[in-house]
């Protein structure tokens, strides 16, 4: 998912209720490449915190676009080492 706009904060639920912020995403911001990349669940929760408009893409246009679109690919990957680090 690309933020197109508005913003969302991704966070983790604790058995209370009780949420923990891991980031604050707005326009042009990415989420949910972990889990499209893996095949596997979540590992956040993603809530709006204003109205906000995204672009959906699934698991096969998003490794099309990966594979066709070099810079893409590169920006996606300093993005995730960055989140790493």
């Amino acid at each position: 998912m690309v933020v197109l706009t508005g913003k969302v904060k991704v966070v983790l639920l604790g058995k209370e209720g009780q949420e923990i912020i891991l980031a604050l995403l707005g326009p042009r911001d990415f989420f949910g490449e972990m889990a499209i990349l893996e095949s596997a669940p979540r590992s956040a929760t993603v809530m709006t915190t204003e109205a906000s408009e995204f672009l959906c893409l699934d698991q096969q246009n998003f490794t099309t676009l990966l594979q066709n679109h070099s810079p893409i690919s590169m920006k996606i990957l300093k993005h995730l080492s960055e989140r790493l680090r």
